[in-house]
């Protein structure tokens, strides 16, 4: 067995292994033929595993990369070649000792868990038959390059797989799994690595040969067997860059939280909503690449915003229609501000811009003036994201009215005064600041500003139900996201959350915190992972909702116009119906109520209409013709039954009807483009 390991070590010019990936090492087509004979008579006699070892994983990171088509990697693949049955405990013992004599390392999950399988995968660089699809895996390999390069490149890891996972739906769905995944994230952060340390200017020609001077050995870097081919048609291109589409400008957020005060000195809460922006593709992941379009919630101050989204490497370009300059809307700090995703007219999901604040009854929130320079005397802050450092000379904190402020020598208060929700409380100094149990350290006339930073959570959101307020209700677990500037969104690790519990039944306070300071801080409401919760009309006026996955004993009240009926939570599903008199409401509403603590949470969700129906901005149902103007459509929805789809129709001064498809929650402004057409041709006193 070890001649054939030594004629390997031969080939590389070395008389033992020192370090370098299996795939790194030249061999001749006889030698893995060699082993591989070798394995089976040895394997069969039942030699010692450990004298065995080193040729064994040389040979199956060969197989794997060779002859693996795709799809699911098991034990049985790599054993069924040696005519032998799958042994799992043999396997991972080989690997073991094959990988350590080899000075490698088995590669360990996010979690700490060793990969047997992945890790012979990985030693032998990405399979033949995924290199085969060569212009489509050129493709997703050079799109994720970007991306990646976007997000930080080798200080973005996690980013870095998170967009892998994403890209290889591209792929064909045998390649469609975590290992290949992970190796394209590597063969990316490797790709991005190396174009980092490129100078600038180096012609495409000299690259190579400077990586040879300044980075010898950085093929090793690359998870695959180098060939003159992928030289050729991959690695060479993607080094100089040929085919990477450059990234969008980073324009940055495009709301800003502000509290401006009146005349008499109380405080209101406003978002500034600039002309341009961007949004990352983690807001409406499933719609990458679309164009879209963009319309508000919410209430009809928002009607004139309408915003085009052009995709980007990463995300969508916004661009506000008839945009001259920046927006000012009356919004209360904890209000979220959510705009609804339309493609060809059909909804696309929602994008929660800005979720808000949490309530000051549950965390504080920190603010500075717009213009440093206004001092104590400002009328204008703008939220500080979490953190208590400025270079102003004052900073604010907006507080429940409930709590009494105290602080250490060296910090300064004044106020109260009147504040959204709250009151606010003007600072100085350099100290800390307890509220309550909590404390904040604060630092004014700092030499650098706190971070300005974002802070979102991604993930299952409960369907159909939303808080009061818009906000999407979740189902754990979710995947947290911080934005630092304009450097992008990345995944913030587990170790830099801390928790703390609100006010509401399933909610939490996440804090990111970088460095040993608070980024950001946002409410979420997270119920179990397994909830489902559903509505079905059985019969005109009488609904049924359905319930699985919640906490046994819970209580239930569901709210139907006049009508409430109440229920405890069973295991399994539990069934809770609800009869409505008179006129069938468009929004209903439920409250979850756990008794062992006395917090609740309330939940609304459209009427589940067997028929089409279209609802106002309050939820109540049109059961009457109304005449709007166009701008007035803000709010108003029509819905279609889940697994349906409907037609709405557009009557031109009640000549023949536009019939436009339509299915689930159907923005009745997403089509103002094509109203507004319409009465353009009616002429001034059309109707549609």
């Amino acid at each position: 067995m070890m001649k054939w390991i030594e004629k390997i070590l031969i080939n590389a010019s070395i008389q033992q292994p020192d370090g370098r990936p299996l795939h790194c090492y030249p061999f001749e087509p006889d030698q893995i033929t060699g082993l591989e004979q070798h394995l089976r008579q040895h394997l069969i006699a039942g030699q010692e595993p450990t004298a065995i070892a080193p040729g064994f994983v040389f040979w199956a990171a060969e197989l794997i990369r060779v002859e693996f088509k795709g799809g699911q990697l098991t034990w049985d693949f790599v054993f069924r070649h040696l005519g032998i049955q799958e042994e799992r405990i043999l396997g991972v013992k080989l690997v073991e000792c094959g990988l350590d004599w080899w000075k490698r390392k088995v590669k360990r999950s996010e979690a700490g868990n060793r990969m047997f399988l992945y890790s012979l995968m990985a030693e032998g660089g990405l399979p033949q038959a995924l290199l085969a699809q060569q212009r489509l895996y050129r493709r997703v390999v050079m799109g994720l390059l970007t991306e990646v390069e976007a997000a930080g490149g080798r200080s973005a890891p996690y980013m870095a797989e998170q967009i892998a996972f994403r890209k290889i739906r591209e792929l064909p769905q045998i390649f469609q799994t975590d290992d290949f995944a992970l190796l394209l994230a590597d063969l990316a952060l490797s790709l991005a690595d190396l174009r980092a340390v490129l100078p600038t200017g180096l012609p495409n020609l000299e690259i190579e040969r400077w990586l040879d001077q300044h980075r010898p050995g950085w093929l090793s870097m690359l998870p695959l067997r180098m060939t003159q081919e992928i030289a050729e048609t991959l690695i060479c291109p993607a080094l100089r860059g040929d085919g990477i589409p450059l990234p969008l400008v980073a324009l940055g957020p495009l709301s800003v939280r502000e509290l401006q005060s009146d005349a008499s000195r109380c405080w209101h809460g406003f978002l500034r909503l600039k002309d341009e922006g961007w949004l990352p593709v983690q807001h409406l992941a499933d719609s990458e690449g679309l164009r879209l379009r963009l319309l508000p919630t919410g209430s009809n101050q928002f009607k004139s915003l309408n915003y085009s989204a052009t995709p980007g490497v990463g995300g969508w370009r916004l661009h506000r229609f008839g945009g001259q300059g920046e927006m000012l809307i009356q919004l209360t700090p904890q209000e979220p501000f959510v705009l609804a995703a339309f493609a060809d007219g059909q909804s696309r999901g929602e994008a929660v811009i800005d979720p808000g604040l949490p309530a000051v009854v549950e965390s504080p929130s920190f603010w500075r003036a717009c213009d440093p320079a206004d001092g104590p005397n400002a009328t204008r802050l703008v939220s500080q994201s979490g953190g208590g450092r400025t270079r102003a000379p004052c900073l604010w904190i907006l507080a429940s009215e409930n709590v009494m402020p105290e602080v250490d020598d060296g910090l300064s208060i004044n106020g109260p005064e009147i504040g959204p929700g709250g009151r606010l409380w003007r600072l100085s100094g350099v100290g800390t600041l307890h509220l309550g149990s909590i404390s904040f350290r604060i630092q004014t006339c700092a030499r650098e500003e706190s971070p300005d930073a974002r802070f979102y959570g991604f993930g299952r959101v409960l369907t159909g139900w939303r808080l009061a307020g818009g906000e999407p209700v979740h189902c754990r677990e979710l995947t947290f996201y911080g934005e630092i500037g304009t450097d992008g969104l990345r995944i913030v690790p587990t170790r830099d959350l801390r928790r703390r519990r609100g006010r509401n039944l399933c909610s939490e306070i996440v804090e990111w915190v970088h460095a040993g300071e608070v980024m950001a801080r946002h409410r979420f409401i997270c119920l179990p992972a397994a909830a489902r919760i559903s509505l079905k009309e059985e019969a005109p006026g009488r609904v049924m909702l359905l319930a699985e996955g919640l906490v046994t004993g819970w209580s239930l009240t569901l709210r139907v116009g006049e009508s409430e009926v109440q229920g405890e939570v069973r295991a399994g599903v539990t069934e809770l119906p609800c009869d409505v008199a008179g006129i069938v409401p468009g929004i209903v509403s439920l409250r979850l109520y756990e008794p062992s603590t006395g917090v609740t949470l309330e939940v609304h969700a459209a009427w589940p209409a067997r028929k089409g129906m279209i609802l106002d901005p309050k939820g109540a149902r049109l059961v009457t013709n109304r005449f709007l103007a166009a701008e007035d459509l803000i709010g108003w929805r029509a819905m279609v039954p889940d697994g349906m789809r409907g037609d709405l129709h557009l009557r031109l001064n009640m000549q023949s009807a536009i019939y436009l498809p339509v299915a689930g929650e159907a923005s009745l402004i997403a089509h103002l483009p094509l109203i507004w057409a319409m009465l353009a041709q009616g002429g001034p006193d059309a109707n549609v």
